[in-house]
């Protein structure tokens, strides 16, 4: 695998109760970085992830968000790969 630099990234609340979330790269090792500690989005409302964009998912890493409400926050990130 290669790194991946994270271009995008939504976070949309499409349910009818507000909602937070975070968001981490984590390293092929495991060792999670928090790029995005604490974000709340209203009901409704969308959330850009201003922190994510340009951030760098290492080799074997990985993106990992978590929401304080099952099925109400749904995300969309886009990338490009970085050739070493």
């Amino acid at each position: 695998t290669v790194p991946v630099v994270i271009e995008a990234f939504t976070a949309a609340n499409n349910s009818t109760v507000n909602a937070s979330y975070k968001a981490y790269i984590v390293s092929a090792a495991g060792v999670e970085q928090p790029q995005v500690p604490f974000t709340v989005i209203v009901w409704g409302d969308n959330d850009f992830g201003q922190g994510l964009a340009n951030q760098v998912i290492p080799a074997g890493g990985s993106l990992r968000v978590e929401s304080s409400a099952l099925d109400s926050i749904y995300f969309t990130a886009s990338g490009r790969e970085v050739t070493e």
